[in-house]
């Protein structure tokens, strides 16, 4: 049975509508009516009722259903066994570790799955460091943070994502005119701390390091704890935490 009229059948089922299932699949909804029409023709038995404002399975659909997802489930796992690549070695990627907090959990999970065969180190560490470990041909492939008008000669870029300035507003309360400012950073080898204090130095804003962690959690913790104001990409601001302002 073609298995492109079960998808159709399973869409048109969950949706109730043939416009909507149409639109999911990319398809007319004329095309869809004809696929509907040729199961029914298939099986001999009418599989939806059909009125103005929906379309409902009948005990017939309600029954092919169960057989329908069967199928496609068997032919998932036909496709996955025999498709399977046959690549095998070893790869060492690093990344820092807010990045491998924030994005990489389902993308290295997708990868270990689609690559079984590969065996895979990740290494969380800052980026100054990473970079030392890649020229040193330590790591196979590296995750990093950088300056967009500083790029190194052989990065490629993923995405831009602004950095700010945050803090627990509840617990810190502090005038930028007033000085110094409480910072709330990662140690030397950090990109952020970097661009926080270049930053400063250039709007001429005094500061002073009150907490360092390597850690973000230890960051969070400072932060929340209202000791100071740190920097973090836009997308990962916690929620017990508050932008101040953009970099």
């Amino acid at each position: 049975m073609d298995t492109l009229l079960l998808k159709s059948f399973l869409t048109l089922a969950k949706t109730k509508n043939f416009t909507k299932a149409a639109n999911l699949l990319y398809r007319s909804q004329s095309a869809i009516s004809l696929q509907i029409a040729k199961l029914e023709e298939i099986t001999g038995k009418p599989l939806f009722t059909r009125d103005r404002r929906s379309v409902n399975l009948t005990v017939e659909g309600e029954q092919f259903l169960g057989y329908a997802h069967k199928i496609l489930q068997i032919e998932e796992e036909m496709t996955s066994h025999f498709q399977k690549p046959s690549i095998k070695g070893e790869v060492t990627f690093g990344t820092p570790e807010d990045l491998a907090t924030a994005y990489l959990p389902n993308i290295l999970g997708n990868f270990v799955e689609a690559y079984p065969r590969i065996l895979l180190n990740v290494h969380c560490e800052f980026t100054m460091d990473l970079l030392k470990g890649f020229e040193s041909q330590w790591y196979d492939l590296i995750l990093i943070k950088q300056d967009p008008q500083n790029p190194h000669p052989r990065s490629e870029e993923v995405w831009k994502e602004p950095l700010v300035w945050v803090a627990n507003k509840e617990k810190f309360h502090f005038d930028w005119k007033q000085a110094p400012l409480p910072l709330v950073l990662g140690p030397s080898s950090c990109v952020y701390r970097k661009r926080a204090v270049d930053t400063l130095n250039k709007e001429g804003i005094s500061w002073r390091v009150v907490y360092t962690s390597p850690s973000l959690t230890g960051t969070f913790a400072a932060v929340k704890a209202g000791l100071g104001i740190s920097v973090l990409p836009l997308k990962m601001i916690p929620k017990e935490l508050q932008m101040v302002r953009t970099l």
